[in-house]
């Protein structure tokens, strides 16, 4: 999780302006250590063999992202995805009410070539009640407690 591609990657993202991290609840110890407490299981069923534990964070992106928009990030943030391969393979991402790039799960690729192609991004809707997964990933991150209800 902490080896020198991911730094490097996550050192160009920031001189790009993008934000992989949204305190307190959702720092880069807090995401891969929640990630890492739900496994294979927290990815949604057909890319769970994909999911590694030394890149917790492979695969977590739309569930990431569907809790910082529901839960954490401010009135006027965007969800987007974007096409990575060309061929329907999908990120999520987040841009906040003044614009800015949120990336909470940039730390799943390989190196600063897999940073994605932000401007491609198309807004995305999640449904109207969060998820099953959101609900647990939410509580493994603190954001939840056992019962659903908000710790803010």
């Amino acid at each position: 999780m902490n080896d020198i591609a991911t730094k490097q990657l996550l050192d160009a993202a920031h001189s790009l302006g993008i934000i992989t991290e949204w305190p307190p609840y959702l720092t880069r110890e807090k995401i891969n250590d929640a990630c890492l407490a739900y496994g294979a299981e927290g990815v949604i069923w057909y890319l769970r063999r994909e999911w590694r534990p030394d890149k917790p964070t492979i695969n977590y992106c739309w569930v990431i992202s569907e809790i910082a928009l529901r839960l954490i990030m401010p009135p006027g943030t965007k969800c987007f995805r974007v096409d990575v391969t060309g061929k329907g393979r999908y990120h999520w991402f987040l841009r906040d009410p003044k614009g800015r790039i949120v990336d909470l799960t940039l730390d799943q690729a390989e190196g600063w070539w897999e940073i994605p192609k932000y401007s491609d991004g198309k807004v995305y809707h999640f449904k109207p009640a969060i998820s099953d997964r959101g609900k647990k990933l939410a509580q493994f991150l603190g954001i939840l407690d056992e019962k659903g209800k908000g710790r803010r």
